[in-house]
């Protein structure tokens, strides 16, 4: 059966503008299945989590509303090794700004015993009910890019991610994944 198509209703998809550099109170509003697995050029294997992050309308006025999608990096192994801090430090910066639970164990470390952080060892790990319709502060940069037709793009991408103190969780559209 054919479609119906009115050329007097029908309107050009508007020109999509990426949020200008700044700093944006959000909440989680979807954490979509994550890619597992991603092997890098660098020899890293990783999962991606895969977040989408609407703007508080009280707090900008004039961008409430809009979108940011961010993926978070869990680095796994590095070369067939355990990876570093430094490997996983925007991951851990992600779980502290919502308060993610996270257990601590003593480790000995270059010969001196100290309290270290238990991260999750990947996206199986990670259960939606601490991230979905978190608040959260991020601070945004225009990554800009070519597409395959060599036009250039822009979108907005997290650099930083911050706790939102006194922030309200809101209710995220996609709480029943099952993870």
């Amino acid at each position: 059966m054919p479609m119906r198509f009115d050329t007097d209703t029908a309107t050009e998809k508007k020109e999509f503008t990426p949020l200008p550099d700044g700093k944006y109170f959000t909440n989680i509003i979807e954490y979509n299945d994550p890619k597992e697995d991603i092997a890098t050029k660098k020899g890293a294997v990783c999962d991606i989590l895969k977040l989408t992050l609407e703007v508080n309308g009280e707090k900008h006025p004039t961008l409430g509303g809009r979108r940011i999608w961010s993926d978070v990096w869990i680095t796994k192994t590095v070369n067939g090794s355990t990876p570093n801090s430094s490997d996983n430090l925007k991951f851990f910066k992600f779980l502290e700004a919502i308060d993610y639970p996270l257990e601590e164990e003593e480790a000995e470390i270059n010969g001196s015993t100290k309290m270290v952080k238990l991260l999750p060892q990947g996206a199986k790990e990670i259960f939606s009910d601490y991230i979905s319709g978190k608040p959260l502060i991020v601070t945004t940069y225009t990554d800009n890019w070519t597409d395959r037709e060599g036009n250039l793009k822009q979108t907005a991408k997290v650099k930083y991610f911050e706790k939102w103190k006194g922030g309200a969780s809101v209710e995220a559209e996609d709480d029943d994944l099952p993870f």
